[in-house]
């Protein structure tokens, strides 16, 4: 039987072959090194690398060193490799299947079948075969973690929805077992775990960032702003000196944010001290916040620094006037700097009166001071002008600028001439 089962592979009939030695193999065990030899031969050719490694492994240990076991095992090996190496130079997903399925443990494979389905973006299915082939190597595949990281992150990146969430911070958490420093993959499920409102957790992986990486520009950010959202919880709850602390926490982080100032500012107006809600106003202000509510916030609580002047002419009688208790109020609300401003303001609007006046005075002495001329009447008494051509005139001394009755004023005026005549 031997002999005709030589024959017909030699006559390339090797599935005629293959059926008589499986026969023959269970009829004559006594025949099984001779037999197997040639079903390793005939399993080979037709890429069963399965059925072969099975048979091989079926032959006593007493039996493994015969000559033809030997050529079996070496036969077997010489086409795996060639089979295996094709399937990965080429992508073949069937190929590499097959071979996964003599060599499970085989981590190359895993990760080569993986890369396959990411590249058609079938990110799901590749998961199972980067575990497998971070469980066997332990770890030490190093492609295969950076590969399993990114994967994951995909995943987590793309789920939305609470449920999605929970999916995604399980995969950042299972790719964090084989990277435990992998820095996106940290902030990723931190900003999960805010998502869901764990603000305890997403604070453990932000500052387990900043062990890592002290000063990351995203974890710094990610915990100001976590200290800002816990604030804002505690002033919708009326934990007002907590939402304080809290605000003041996440100003000390990261000090460039105007939100952080304007919500403090908010919560210190509450508080009953405009004091000190007002220094955060003016820090809004020198960030230059973009946010329309924080400029209209701003602007409402700054107004009265920034009103005056603007547009006015030196010749108007209706200049904006400043209360004298002014000063005074802006220093009991909002300090010193504030106060200061009040009082400039104030002492610029005083000044602009002080030029109305004068302006005024030099206009009129001027023309007065031509009338007298002409009318050759002296400057007595300290006045510096007369007005003689209109009755209803202004006389304007050093001291004191009156009216005088139109009667009184004729009077006067007889009088002196009476004098003039006489001398």
């Amino acid at each position: 039987m031997l002999h005709r089962c030589a024959y017909l592979v030699a006559l390339e009939r090797s599935d005629e072959a293959e059926k008589a030695l499986e026969k023959h193999l269970k009829e004559h065990p006594c025949f099984f090194i001779e037999s197997s030899s040639l079903l390793v031969h005939l399993y080979c050719q037709r890429q069963a690398f399965r059925h072969a490694k099975e048979l091989l492994e079926s032959v006593p240990l007493n039996d493994r060193q015969h000559a033809q076991i030997v050529l079996a095992q070496r036969i077997f090996d010489d086409a795996y490799s060639v089979f295996r190496q094709r399937s990965i130079d080429q992508s073949d997903v069937q190929g590499l299947t097959r071979c996964l399925g003599v060599f499970p443990e085989d981590p190359a494979l895993s990760f080569e079948r993986a890369k396959y389905h990411i590249s058609k973006g079938m990110d799901k299915k590749a998961v199972p075969d980067l575990f497998r082939c971070i469980k066997i190597s332990d770890g030490s595949y190093k492609n295969a973690v950076e590969l399993m990281t990114e994967t994951l992150f995909r995943l987590g990146a793309g789920r939305d929805g609470k449920d999605g969430i929970k999916d995604a911070i399980e995969y950042y958490s299972t790719s964090l077992l084989w990277h435990a420093d992998n820095i996106p993959v940290l902030l990723a499920r931190g900003d999960c775990y805010v998502k869901l409102g764990d603000y305890k957790n997403a604070l453990q992986d932000f500052l387990c960032v900043e062990r890592i990486f002290p000063k990351h520009s995203g974890a710094t950010e990610r915990i100001a702003r976590l200290h800002d959202v816990w604030g804002t919880e505690f002033h919708a709850c009326g934990k007002l000196e907590e939402a304080e602390q809290e605000f003041s926490r996440a100003i000390a982080t990261c000090e460039t944010e105007p939100l952080f100032y304007y919500h403090r500012a908010r919560c210190r107006f509450d508080m009953g001290e405009p004091r000190y809600a007002l220094r955060d106003v003016l820090s809004c202000r020198e960030l230059n916040a973009e946010d329309p509510v924080i400029r209209d916030f701003v602007h409402a609580h700054l107004s009265f620094m920034t009103q005056g002047s603007e547009g006015q002419s030196s010749g108007s009688a209706n200049l904006p006037k400043v209360l004298l208790h002014a000063t005074r109020r802006a220093t009991a609300l909002y300090g010193n700097d504030a106060a200061n401003a009040a009082r400039r303001l104030r002492h610029q609007r005083r000044e602009q009166l002080q030029a109305l006046e004068q302006e005024e005075h030099n206009a009129v002495a001027l023309r007065d001071a031509g009338d007298a001329r002409r009318g050759g009447l002296p400057a007595l008494f300290g006045v510096r002008f007369f007005h003689t051509a209109d009755l209803g005139g202004v006389l304007t001394c050093s001291k004191v600028q009156m009216s005088p009755p139109e009667g009184k004023l004729k009077s006067q005026v007889q009088g002196r001439s009476r004098l003039r005549g006489k001398n």
